[in-house]
């Protein structure tokens, strides 16, 4: 039983953002429903596999951040059953806070060309997931796998055929690329436990990963180790700078000439260093970190 990849053109550009799509018989499985600023490409998207917004009927999110969720609450409109980590589910009820958080970081003037409008979720057509939980659908057993760190609000989905849908607790990495990069951005970025997210991740031993930024990857084993490497290198990076007391900007300005040399040896060209900014931007990076050692500092004193 095939996954299919649906790009969901983000800021009309390709291979940013992905929707997966499983199916068997009239059960319809999407997992992430990308933000509502893509449901027309989603709808184009599923429209190509004979299907309309209405043929859904699960819709597994891996986390709230509004790229993942935005249009989870439209797609339950349409009748789709959404699934969340426990601790998402009251901001999927009442996106208020969520859609305040946002707009304090991309200011209200973005807000509707990047995310669009987030609906509510009707509380009935809402089940909240736990670590462990399986769901029956499309003729699949789906595991929810809670692996906070990019998000506490996190879950990755294995299917019993070994496909593993990782949300961003596995990283970005673009097509054609091998390059992994790591998002971290406040509030919620915390380091020990992403890497116990990625090591709960391997010793389930998914055969496939899919990367909502962005597609598949056959050597999940592979893909996996790599990343906790980047973690370790990006964090021993970061770790460097906040002891030199770097500001703010010093840290991105610095961030962006070091990533893009690591992208480099990757052998990514400066087309997809362009694209990479899209998914794992400097500005969140490194606010990821710096709060997080400041939490670290406070909690040591």
């Amino acid at each position: 039983m095939s996954v299919e990849v649906l790009d969901l053109h983000f800021l009309e550009q390709p291979s940013l953002i992905a929707s997966f799509l499983v199916r068997r018989g009239s059960e319809v499985a999407l997992v992430e429903s990308g933000p509502g600023s893509t449901l027309p490409h989603l709808t184009k998207a599923l429209a190509v596999h004979g299907l309309s917004p209405s043929d859904v009927t699960h819709l597994f999110l891996t986390h709230i951040h509004l790229d993942h969720a935005g249009g989870a609450g439209w797609l339950a409109q349409q009748g789709a059953t959404i699934y969340v980590h426990e601790r998402g589910a009251r901001h999927l009820i009442n996106p208020e806070r969520l859609l305040a958080s946002a707009t304090r970081v991309y200011g209200e003037d973005k807000m509707s060309v990047l995310w669009g409008d987030m609906l509510p979720v009707p509380e009935d057509k809402l089940v909240v997931l736990y670590n462990g939980d399986t769901v029956e659908a499309a003729g699949r057993t789906w595991t929810a796998i809670d692996t906070p760190g990019h998000a506490y609000h996190h879950l990755a989905y294995l299917t019993d055929e070994g496909d593993c849908f990782t949300g961003d607790v596995g990283g970005c990495g673009l097509p054609g690329y091998d390059h992994i990069r790591v998002p971290t951005p406040p509030p919620d970025f915390d380091l020990d436990a992403w890497r116990q997210s990625i090591a709960r991740l391997q010793e389930h031993q998914p055969k496939r990963l899919f990367l909502t930024h962005f597609g598949e990857r056959e050597n999940a084993s592979s893909h996996l180790e790599r990343l906790r490497v980047n973690l370790d290198v990006l964090t021993e990076w970061m770790q460097e700078q906040w002891s030199l007391e770097r500001s703010r900007e010093e840290m991105i300005a610095g961030y962006w000439d070091w990533i893009a040399e690591q992208a480099k040896v990757d052998q990514v060209d400066e087309d997809g260093i362009h694209q990479y900014q899209f998914v794992a931007g400097a500005t969140g990076c490194v606010d990821g970190y710096r709060r997080y050692f400041k939490k670290q500092q406070e909690q040591g004193e």
